[in-house]
């Protein structure tokens, strides 16, 4: 039996039992169906509550990077970068990241540090 069949063959013993009929919204039109072909996606994001994750998520990695940019050694900012960069890999579901110190910024990190307070 094919996938449409059987699935057509499961509603029908479902319609015939009753099963169906306890079911939220059966008969009703769909709340929110506009001209919006992604009305689903944002109805998505609000119920996720994936705005109000991501900002949080945007202010600890901004604090990271503020760690790493106050970071009185080379190792400390990039442990903080190594962190960041693994954060994000997490929330970006593996995908990789490439926040590094690139050798003029480890120049300039390292002058500045040299530099006695308040000089």
């Amino acid at each position: 039996m094919n996938p449409e069949r059987y699935a057509q063959k499961r509603i029908d013993e479902a319609i015939a039992t009753g099963d169906l009929e306890s079911t939220v919204g059966v008969g009703k039109p769909i709340k929110n169906l506009s001209n919006d072909p992604d009305w689903w996606v944002r109805a998505f994001l609000a119920r996720e509550e994936l705005p109000r994750k991501q900002a949080e998520f945007r202010s600890h990695i901004d604090q990271l990077l503020g760690t790493a940019i106050a970071a009185p050694e080379l190792n400390g900012a990039r442990t903080a970068l190594s962190t960041a960069n693994h954060e994000i890999s997490r929330w970006n579901d593996g995908v990789e990241t490439s926040f590094h110190i690139d050798p003029i910024s480890e120049i300039w990190l390292i002058e500045e540090r040299a530099k006695p307070p308040g000089g």
